[in-house]
């Protein structure tokens, strides 16, 4: 049986970061920065256990500098690192993981997790602010629940009428939600069929939220929606959206 992976999470609440096309992050709420901060396509942690993890010479992880800018102050703070972890995963795969020695994964582009001799070792170091939970249970309890009669976006059914519309009518307005709250909802719109397959096929994760709405028809009926099915065309029941 596979050694059990462990979200590693902060035990304090941080400012949510905003990456600029510069690179730096962008403080975009208030708060006191943690020493340990990970968002949507970066992960922050403070000077210290930074030096710590980089002397563990962990493969698949590269630490670089990083600035964070306060545009209320004016000011760029050096006081973190970045985290660059290169072997991630999908929830989906996290059960069938087997994942010997130290190391440290990525999911869905933004949960970090550790390995269970890494975890023994950083729950031993003085770090006390580390937070550890085996596999989910810190998302959607110590089980996912999955229905074969849930909302699923890929059916004929959904997908035929977002064809229908946008080939005789006009464009349709979309809100894409994260399974894990990886980020804000996110709008999208489209004229053309073919794109709308291409961002399903490349964009949306399993578990996620896709619905459709109609414009300009009536924009308060939803035309089409659902969550993103897994492989067995199964879907997840709840979920922090």
């Amino acid at each position: 049986m596979p050694a059990p992976l462990y979200y590693m999470s902060c035990d304090q609440a941080h400012p949510l970061l905003y990456q600029l096309e510069d690179g730096r992050l962008q403080r975009m709420t208030q708060g006191t920065l943690a020493p340990f901060m990970a968002g949507y396509e970066y992960v922050l942690i403070e000077n210290t256990l930074a030096q710590h993890l980089a002397s563990l010479l962990l493969p698949d992880v590269i630490i670089r500098d990083a600035v964070i800018f306060d545009p209320q102050q004016g000011k760029e703070l050096t006081t973190h690192k970045r985290l660059c972890i290169g072997a991630q995963f999908t929830a989906e795969q996290l059960a069938d993981l087997d994942v010997p020695g130290e190391r440290m994964l990525l999911m869905e582009g933004r949960y970090v997790f550790a390995s269970s001799t890494l975890r023994q070792r950083l729950s031993a170091a003085p770090f006390s602010y580390l937070k550890f939970s085996e596999g989910l249970e810190e998302f959607v309890g110590s089980e996912i629940q999955w229905t074969s009669t849930g909302e699923n976006t890929l059916t004929p059914e959904q997908l035929d009428k977002v064809r229908y519309h946008l080939e005789e009518v006009g464009f349709v307005v979309v809100l894409w939600r994260r399974w894990f709250g990886a980020a804000s909802p996110t709008p999208l719109s489209f004229d053309d069929c073919a794109a709308f397959i291409e961002f399903l096929r490349t964009k949306p994760k399993i578990g996620d939220v896709v619905d459709v709405w109609p414009f300009p028809d009536d924009p308060a009926t939803r035309l089409a929606g659902g969550k993103i099915p897994s492989k067995h065309g199964w879907v997840p029941i709840g979920g922090a959206y």
